[in-house]
């Protein structure tokens, strides 16, 4: 099957900078991962039962959970990969879409059979994309990946470890800024400081781990990776104290949207350290300082921090929503379409136990192709047995293509952005790509969805 040019879709979006080069991962060395992570789990059957050589252990969704979950793998570096092949027995996943480096490469892959790739990859997404019974608690056993014909790829993730998190503050819903997310493999989610009409100067987290380590680097995504707006809008760490219990050292990281490595120059022992800030680089419009994700190495491996946290919280989402109207959207698709001569609409929304949310919109009408993703944290403000109210935000992409023909129709593109034109089935296009930041509520019932600030359509089951 030949590969398929999509416009990516910005939560996986790789970005792709000078300081990294394109290497084939060799036959015996493995392929290192900064994270992978899975978008619905139940309980621990996570996304490191795929790679874990083990076709007994698996990737398990939430009881619901399919079509538009799926499971992403970060490589530390580019690694060749020939093809890849996914081990879905059950046979209830019909079919999968495969993303590469952020672009769309098959959208009807199937389980058991070779997948060709034959291209260096820095991320690769498996998302669910058909499902032959709905209600069946779906799964995933192994996905494999080849160098060659003959050659399995090792992946190996960073090492998970034990222990808590404190520190001096976090941000408001503490449900989506808190200290867990800068361990969970996502870099669109991140800690955040609680003081927002102050600077980050000063704030400090601490690490505590069940166990004796050893430190002597860091990985950092510094600042918020959400999205580039995001990162420029809110503040990230320049300089930096990280200390153990007898000794501490002083470091400068860069303010770039891509991750660093920070080579202390000593080794930081014991179960306790301290990462406190000195200086930062201000935000263009917020006072928050952000940290997206973090890792550490002690000179064999990289190892991150797993508190237990986040599964507590899933299961207050899960508790609070059973008392009302929302236990029947928890962590299930729900599809609105709407078909007329003039206009196809096609819109999903999926709200995830774990604090996420996913938006996709398709609508065509006239020559207007528009598109809409958004993705980010949601919260319950209230939940009855006939309502809800929650709030979202996040980031929202609108993606719209215009045919020449329409070019002239007043208002075909109402949103800000690079425009470009692209040929293809010799139609000429004018395209529009724009990322904002944004916040909502959605009032909803038993049969309808209605986004207050007209983010998304209304939405009628």
């Amino acid at each position: 099957m030949k590969k398929v040019s999509a416009i990516s879709i910005l939560m996986f979006v790789v970005i792709l900078s000078t300081g990294y080069f394109l290497k084939a991962a060799s036959n015996n060395k493995a392929a290192v991962l900064d994270g992978i992570y899975a978008t619905s789990v139940s309980g621990g059957n996570d996304a490191y039962n795929l790679i874990d050589g083990n076709e007994k252990t698996a990737w398990v969704l939430m009881p619901g959970a399919g079509v538009d979950e799926g499971v992403m793998f970060n490589f530390s570096s580019f690694n060749y990969i020939y093809s890849m092949k996914i081990s879905a027995p059950d046979k209830n996943i019909s079919s999968f879409e495969i993303y590469v480096n952020g672009e769309k490469y098959f959208s009807n892959a199937e389980s058991g059979v070779d997948i060709p790739l034959k291209v260096n990859v820095k991320s690769l997404y498996v998302k669910i994309n058909g499902v032959e019974q709905k209600n069946q608690t779906l799964s995933i056993n192994e996905i494999y990946l080849y160098s060659s014909i003959a050659f399995e790829i090792a992946c190996q993730p960073p090492v998970v470890m034990t222990g808590k998190i404190d520190g001096s503050s976090i941000l408001e819903p503490e449900e989506a800024y808190n200290y867990d997310f800068l361990f969970d493999s996502r870099r669109d989610f991140g800690w955040a400081d609680g003081n927002i009409k102050l600077t980050g100067e000063n704030e400090f987290i601490k690490f505590h781990f069940d166990k004796n380590v050893n430190i002597s680097k860091i990985k950092i995504w510094n600042g918020y990776h959400r999205s580039w707006t995001h990162f420029e809008k809110n503040e990230a760490v320049k300089e930096f104290t990280f200390s153990d219990s007898g000794k501490s050292g002083r470091y400068t990281v860069p303010s770039e949207y891509m991750p660093h490595e920070i080579d202390f120059g000593k080794i930081f022992s014991g179960k306790v350290f301290t990462l406190t800030v000195n200086s930062v680089r201000k935000g263009l419009s917020y006072k928050d300082l952000v940290i997206s994700e973090l890792m550490f190495f002690d000179g064999k491996k990289w190892f991150v921090l797993n508190t237990g946290k986040q599964n507590d919280r899933k299961n207050s989402v899960i508790a609070k929503s059973k008392s009302g109207v929302l236990n029947n959207y928890l962590d299930k698709r729900k599809v609105f379409s709407m078909f007329s001569q003039e206009r196809t609409l096609e819109q999903s929304i999926i709200l995830r136990s774990n604090g996420s949310f996913v938006v996709y919109k398709n609508d065509i009408y006239s020559n207007n192709t528009n598109t809409v993703i958004a993705d980010g944290n949601w919260q319950i403000v209230n939940n009855t047995a006939s309502s809800a109210e929650v709030k979202i935000f996040g980031r929202l992409r609108k993606i719209v293509q215009v045919s020449e023909e329409a070019e002239e129709e007043e208002g075909y593109n109402p949103y800000s952005g690079e425009n470009g034109r692209k040929s293809g089935s010799n139609v000429q296009v004018e395209s529009s790509d724009e990322e904002v930041i944004f916040s909502d509520v959605l009032d909803i019932t038993p049969d309808k969805i209605v986004s207050r600030k007209k983010i998304i359509d209304a939405m009628n089951f």
